[in-house]
Formats: structure tokens, sequence, C-alpha cells
């Protein structure tokens, strides 16, 4: 009899996730009774459960441990999981799940469910900060300042993250790191530095267009200082998958990394915060985990076609989209115009002058 362990994370998310999770567990025993399966389902009430919970799944002897939770349960999770044979799975549930997103698991619980349960295990790689494991990304600088301060707030969700960061961009001044990459020494000022195992930190903000999680290499993004008259530009390439051609981000595979700075310095990994010394290393360690992908095409769905609702929603998240498109260009349009109309009138000034 197949075994599977199910571990949740309650609070993840927003608001409407949560009764989103209490479906899916009802789905989930009513499909382990109709395949007769052993199904194991557990709760995680604090920080780092989710770690023993998959050791205690493992030591169950489960053959596959579904995470449903955001980045930092996954994280968790996956860490029971390293070098063993057991594969894990997600249901996205979190505030940017960015892991799920890389990988191409959909948000919604059924279809993700469908992956979990008939996806094929691939290998991953897992990237080491100062001891911490990684799976996604990790980083130091301006993003971490604001993970520290968004992790503080009552609330998760897209709305607060950009508060939060609104709190320190104005303010926050670059910073001078010595860094060794693969035998090679450089010195940078930077804004903020990202090690990059997937491509995106989450909400398909992606940082490193290119980055693959089965490689055996990780991504050092560096974003340098730059003018505030470009922030517009570079958020718009950062959700447009462009970031890493902008002149102002400079993008290195490595394997291993040893970096330096005047302090001690707050980190993240995987959006959890973490406390890093003023001097660390970073590093890859190839194909150690196992995850469920939506690689396999000759599955039996697990789920009926989408409902006409389903349908629905599809429309209505893609008129969200382009209506998202069509304001950036308007937007866009607007700036041209001022700035056109800012030319026409420095050289009607000069003009005068000139005639004085």
């Amino acid at each position: 009899m197949q075994r599977i362990a199910v571990i949740i994370n309650p609070i993840s998310g927003s608001y409407g996730q949560k009764n989103t999770k209490h479906s899916l567990i009802k789905t989930l025993r009513r499909y382990a009774q109709r395949k007769l399966l052993k199904l194991s389902i557990y709760r995680t009430h604090k920080a780092k459960q989710a770690t023993e919970l998959a050791a205690k799944a493992i030591q169950n002897g489960n053959d596959l441990v579904i995470c449903c939770g955001g980045d930092g349960s996954i994280n968790e999770t996956a860490l029971a999981l390293l070098g063993t044979q057991i594969p894990l799975a997600i249901i996205p549930a979190g505030s940017g799940n960015g892991l799920a997103r890389h990988i191409g698991i959909p948000l919604s619980a059924r279809p993700a469910l469908n992956i979990a349960l008939h996806g094929v295990p691939q290998p991953m790689d897992c990237g080491v900060i100062n001891g911490y494991h990684f799976f996604t990304t990790a980083g130091i600088g301006l993003d971490a300042e604001v993970g520290w301060l968004f992790n503080n707030l009552n609330t998760r969700g897209m709305l607060n993250y950009v508060r939060a960061t609104m709190q320190l961009y104005f303010k926050y001044p670059p910073r001078r790191y010595s860094i060794n990459v693969d035998g090679q020494d450089m010195e940078v000022d930077a804004l903020m530095i990202t090690f990059a195992n997937a491509s995106q930190f989450g909400n398909n903000a992606i940082i490193s267009p290119n980055a693959n999680i089965s490689d055996g290499f990780l991504d050092l993004v560096i974003v340098h200082p730059f003018p505030k008259t470009k922030t517009f530009n570079l958020i718009t390439m950062l959700f447009n998958k462009t970031i890493d051609r902008s002149p102002f981000v400079t993008t290195i595979r490595f394997k291993q990394l040893h970096i330096e700075t005047t302090q001690p310095t707050h980190g993240h990994i995987d959006g959890e915060p973490i406390r890093l010394p003023n001097a660390f290393d970073v590093s890859v360690i190839p194909s150690c985990l196992l995850v469920q992908t939506p690689l396999h095409r000759n599955s039996i769905p697990l789920f009926p076609p989408p409902s006409i609702h389903d349908a629905l929603h599809g429309q209505a998240i893609e008129r969200v989209i382009n209506s998202y498109r069509k304001n950036q260009v308007h937007l866009q349009r607007i700036f041209e115009k001022r700035m056109r109309s800012i030319r026409k009138s420095a050289i009607l000034l000069r003009k005068t002058l000139r005639s004085k």
C-alpha cells in the first residue's frame, strides 16, 4: 500500500487559501479511500516544525511527501528529504510561491494536487549560505532588509510587501562587497545581491531569468546603484523576464563563492530572514532533492475537465493581465509625452534667452 504524507501550514498565504486547504484535505481523503492509500496529514503550529514532521513521515515509511504552504514551509519540508529518494510535491499556498511558479505548478489547488500525485520526480539542486539551505533564492542587501521588515508585519500579501519596500527604498544606501567567485576576485558596490537557484522571488518577480534548478549551478545577481529615474524601467524588466539585460544588473553562474563586507548583515533564505556574519560562503549541492514536476504527459487526470466557473475565472485573470499590460503601455506613453514637453519647453527657453 502506497503511503502519502501531507504537511500543511494553516496560516500561510491569504485568508481565502484557508478554505482551499480544508477542501484539499477532504479531496485527499476521498482519493485515498478510493485508491486504498495510507494518508497521513500533519499541520504545523510553529517555525521549523515542518522539518520535524517530514522526518517523521520518512520514518513512518511514506513514499511521497506533499507540502501545502509557501516557500518557507517548502524549505523546511525539503530539508528532511535531502539525500533521500522520497519526492517532495508542492501545493502552493504562500504569499509569493516562487519555487512553484518556477517549476510550472499551477496556483490552483486541484491541478497542483494532480501534479503532486501523478507528476514525475525530477532531481533539483540546493544552495547553501553560511550553513543555511535554500531552494529558491537567498540574498543580502535591500531585499533582505525588506524581508525582515515584511516578516514583522501583522499581515502578508503583495500589497504589504510593496509597502515594506517603499519604506526602505529611498533611504537604503549601497554597500561595498568583496567577492571571490569560483576563484575570481571582485569588488562591487551593490544595492542588493541575490543567490538564485530558481528564477524568481515569487509573484513572478523574476530576478534571474535563466536560472535552472537542476544544472549544478547557482546564479549570482548583483544589482548595482542606479538613478531613481530608472526605477520604473527596472521594475518593468523584473516582471517581464528581462532584468538581466539591464546595465545596472550583473549575473554570474557559479558553484562556490566567498563574500565579505564591513559588518554583520541581514539576509534571507526563501523569503525567511536570517542573520549573517561579515564573511560567509555560498555553494551549490547538485541533485540532492527529488521534486514532483508537471512533465508527465500520460498520467490519468485526478479531476474532471474545468467547469464553466473555472473557465470564467481563467478569463477574468486574463482580462486583469491584459489590463495591466495596457496600463503599463499607457503610463510609458504619458511619461514619453511629458519628456517631449519638457524638451520643447527647454528649447523655447534657450531661444528666449538668446534673443535677449
